[in-house]
């Protein structure tokens, strides 16, 4: 519910014999975008092939970081950008007031701390090039939702099975939680 990366793809569906899509990151609370995001902050951006392998995608400076990508591999092709790892801290204010603030406990030491929470965010998006008839493998993220079905197989009104992965094991009584994206 606050701010997360998103991963847009212009098409997610191409010929099996390959096709273009762009990719282009989205960040804030808002569809689309609500805000830009920096490079900076971006520990991971990378395109996964049907196959494994990956392809680094060049990101600099601020902005919603778009690349043109040819898609040529028959399969499914995940987009995926990471956060870097970030600590937030609510701290009592002289005031009484509570306040959310950058760093960890000890960065706001003589201060009155609530509490302190670690963050990071993955965002991800599927492409099919031609039939993706297979269910995608783990992708080695800290913390990855993975379909136990290939996208092929979504229909509306259908549930779609997911198991939630934290540092590549099943987390146990994980809340999942899908949002419509068009």
């Amino acid at each position: 519910m606050g701010h997360e990366v998103k991963v847009f793809a212009s098409n997610l569906h191409v010929p099996p014999e390959g096709g273009k899509t762009t990719i282009y990151l989205g960040y804030g609370h808002r569809m689309p975008i609500d805000d830009l995001l920096d490079a900076k902050s971006i520990e991971n951006y990378e395109v996964i092939l049907p196959d494994g392998t990956s392809r680094p995608i060049p990101a600099e400076g601020l902005g919603v970081h778009a690349a043109v990508m040819r898609l040529e591999t028959p399969g499914l092709h995940r987009v995926v950008a990471v956060r870097r790892r970030t600590v937030f801290t609510y701290v009592f204010e002289t005031d009484g007031n509570r306040a959310l603030k950058r760093g960890g406990k000890s960065d706001h030491a003589g201060a009155k701390v609530d509490n302190a929470t670690r963050y990071q965010d993955c965002g991800v998006a599927m492409i099919a090039c031609g039939d993706a008839a297979k269910a995608p493998l783990p992708m080695g993220l800290p913390a990855e939702i993975v379909p136990l079905a290939p996208p092929a197989e979504g229909r509306s009104g259908r549930d779609i099975q997911f198991r939630r992965l934290v540092a590549g094991k099943p987390a146990e009584f994980a809340h999942v939680v899908a949002k419509p994206m068009g």
